[in-house]
């Protein structure tokens, strides 16, 4: 008798350590869910960023063609 109330007080233990275990996994879940949604948003943002400095260094070309053709007037 003391043995089987030895291993129920083991599995109790064992549940509420499996239980814990859940609950941090599901923390961890939740911050590499937004983690991945943080660098999803970072990766647009670089996207838009070089679309703009390609943007700038084909006005950059432009004004610089113009001034050229302005002096050999």
């Amino acid at each position: 008798v003391d043995g089987m109330r030895a291993g129920a007080t083991q599995v109790g233990e064992g549940v509420q350590r499996v239980t814990a275990s859940k609950q941090i996994l599901q923390r961890i879940k939740v911050e590499m869910d937004e983690t991945i949604r943080r660098v999803e948003e970072i990766s647009q943002a670089s996207i838009g960023q070089n679309a703009a400095m390609a943007q700038l260094a084909e006005n950059v070309r432009q004004v610089s063609a113009m001034t050229g053709a302005s002096v050999s007037l």
